[in-house]
């Protein structure tokens, strides 16, 4: 790494994630302990890597169907809407050996 100050990299998939961590590898820069690494979705391969991926999870499934539900009721509204709604769904981070 360029910067010596990073500490953590966060990848906006565990795809980028898997291949950051055999970045990593090649670089010989120890994960955890001289950079942690978290990926975002938690495929079934970050439970396998090694070291094991930290990981955000959303609830995609449950984000597609209300997004989903809202599009189609935007579509048969008569009117045009005016208010909108904001919906906080639980976001979970699962902790494993990249980021310990």
């Amino acid at each position: 790494l360029e910067h010596k100050n990073i500490d953590a990299i966060f990848g906006a998939t565990d795809i980028i994630t898997t291949r950051t961590l055999g970045i990593l590898a090649e670089l010989q820069i120890q994960v955890p302990s001289e950079v942690a690494v978290i990926g975002f979705s938690n495929t079934q391969i970050a439970a396998s890597l090694n070291p094991a991926l930290s990981t955000v999870v959303q609830p995609a499934t449950e984000i597609g169907e209300l997004a989903t539900n809202k599009l189609i009721a935007t579509i048969n509204q008569t009117r045009p809407i005016h208010e909108f709604e904001t919906i906080e769904l639980p976001t979970q981070l699962i902790i494993r050996k990249s980021s310990l």
